[in-house]
């Protein structure tokens, strides 16, 4: 009885934990966001075009980026076979060591290509999206660009908030991009979901952050299910 007790005791106390986490994610401190930072100006050559970002009207960048010359940081931390999450990143990093494989066919091999048709098909919704998502930030190197490019995608793209995480002195501004659970379903579908009607993903977003040179330092996932209020990993995410 006594285990049962502590069970039941930690429950509610792990779900309003994990609610909590989402929450600061998606709605940062309202203090913080009085002393929101100021980015420099895009410079001439990212400076975006007079038509409508899309298939036809490329989003500028400033290089093509790759493992090698920027690796994938997770959290701040270089993801190599010493770190203990090598094994959960392995196979993306090996299916997307530039940005041009996270792009559709078409792109993929071009000298200037449109960094906005990301395959998400092909990267997926969790790893994959978020070893592509470094890539694309990275190759555009301007928050403002990286913003609109959430943008084209539907996301509700918050704004430019500094962080006050001592664990991570790196990172010192970030933003969300987020999807209703309508918009990620219709991009992620799932036979389970088609076929009862039951829906478990309440929302997804992306926060994305950057150091004080406006480098990517982390790309993270986060959403919240009607299982799991800080992670959405069922019925078709990866």
């Amino acid at each position: 009885m006594k285990i049962v007790s502590q069970v039941q005791t930690r429950t509610p106390v792990l779900a309003i934990s994990a609610l909590f986490a989402f929450l600061l994610i998606l709605f940062p401190d309202r203090g913080a966001a009085d002393n929101k930072p100021e980015l420099p100006p895009l410079p001439e050559h990212l400076t975006l075009p007079d038509c409508e970002l899309g298939p036809e009207c490329p989003i500028p960048f400033d290089h093509l980026s790759n493992q090698e010359s920027e690796p994938f940081l997770f959290a701040t931390k270089l993801i190599d076979e010493n770190h203990p999450r090598w094994s959960q990143f392995e196979d993306a990093l090996e299916q997307f060591p530039d940005v041009g494989s996270c792009l559709v066919e078409d792109e993929a091999s071009k000298e200037s290509p449109n960094l906005l048709l990301m395959d998400w098909k092909k990267t997926g919704y969790m790893i994959g999206s978020r070893v592509c998502l470094f890539r694309v930030a990275s190759s555009l190197d301007h928050p403002t660009l990286v913003q609109q490019w959430m943008k084209y995608h539907g996301f509700r793209v918050g704004d430019i908030q500094p962080v006050l995480y001592p664990a991570r002195p790196e990172k010192k501004t970030r933003f969300v991009g987020s999807w209703t659970a309508t918009q990620y379903r219709k991009r992620n579908p799932h036979w389970f979901v088609s076929l009862t009607g039951f829906e478990t993903v309440r929302s997804w977003a992306y926060s994305i952050s950057f150091n004080s040179e406006l480098r990517v330092m982390d790309v993270r996932p986060a959403g919240s299910s009607t299982f799991n209020l800080s992670d959405v990993s069922a019925y078709g995410s990866k």
